[in-house]
């Protein structure tokens, strides 16, 4: 027990915060460093190469007549572009490149943090009144939409480093995860309506009895549904606790199998495992991002 909570902590740890921010300050900091750098050691390197081939008689010694200096000339010239392209490239693919990166992987993120308040909500109602049913499914259409892009994913999995020997950012391997387990609940959930579809029907139609019920307010919710939407809430949810009321035991209906009721409280305790998992992988990925809920 305490090996696999050392193993939770662990791993924990290497779930840290990314900064755009600081990763960005640090970019133009390197800027800034490479452009002073360039400044003070460039022309003094220009100057050594000029002194080099003015000093080699068998360049400048043909130009005896006065023309040498002239043509030597030529040189810092020839060697000041190239350096000039030299550090362009330099800057390019190491700083600008990594500026724009972080500029998309900011926009994706955004977008993303936004659906993640929405997963998490629609995961913890997941057999409630007003949640999603047997048959329904967890719609997941930014999260899907990233997953399904190689570009996408490619920009958050080659996160710029502020060093070379730092790990990568697991950001893009937990992304992955979490689409995994809506995939298993989803799964779930219309296995619910396969393989117990008589008591998945009852559930739904109190579902559906208690929204017109709300709109109308023609009677209060059948006792029958009523436990039958407490018994999916109760297989479905990892804090029983919340469930309290006596009378929230299945009825006992007629025509109903039990093998029925136990395939139902089979699939609701792996739809509770499966939300665990989902609102485990949220907070990590918060914990990377670290944005504010407004």
């Amino acid at each position: 027990m305490s090996n696999e909570k050392d193993k939770q902590n662990k791993q924990n740890e290497e779930i840290k915060h990314y900064s755009v921010f600081w990763h960005r300050a640090v970019l133009i900091a390197y800027l800034i460093l490479i452009f002073c750098i360039s400044t003070v050691v460039i022309p003094w390197i220009l100057k050594l190469v000029y002194s080099l081939f003015s000093t080699w008689e068998g360049f400048s010694g043909e130009l005896a007549a006065g023309d040498s200096s002239e043509y030597l000339m030529l040189l810092p010239d020839f060697f000041g572009g190239l350096f000039g392209i030299l550090i362009a490239t330099l800057l390019d693919s190491i700083i600008v490149a990594r500026l724009i990166h972080l500029k998309r992987y900011d926009a994706l993120t955004s977008v993303l943090w936004a659906e993640l308040d929405e997963i998490r909500s629609m995961t913890e109602k997941i057999g409630s009144i007003d949640g999603v049913m047997p048959g329904d499914t967890l719609p997941t259409p930014i999260l899907d939409g990233i997953i399904g892009s190689h570009e996408s994913m490619s920009i958050i999995h080659n996160l710029p480093r502020y060093f070379f020997w730092e790990k990568r950012v697991a950001l893009s391997k937990v992304i992955c995860d979490l689409a995994t387990d809506i995939a298993n609940l989803n799964v779930y959930l219309s296995a619910t309506m396969r393989n117990a579809e008589t008591v998945s029907n009852i559930i739904v139609n109190a579902r559906d009895e208690y929204g017109m019920n709300q709109h109308t307010t023609i009677q209060p919710l059948k006792r029958e549904h009523k436990c039958a939407l407490i018994f999916f809430a109760k297989c479905c949810s990892y804090e029983l606790e919340d469930c309290t009321l006596e009378d929230a035991q299945w009825p006992n209906y007629i025509g109903i199998h039990n093998d029925d009721v136990a395939v139902l409280e089979y699939l609701g305790k792996k739809i509770s495992e499966e939300k665990c998992d989902i609102k485990s992988r949220i907070d990590k990925i918060e914990r990377i991002l670290k944005a504010k809920k407004d």
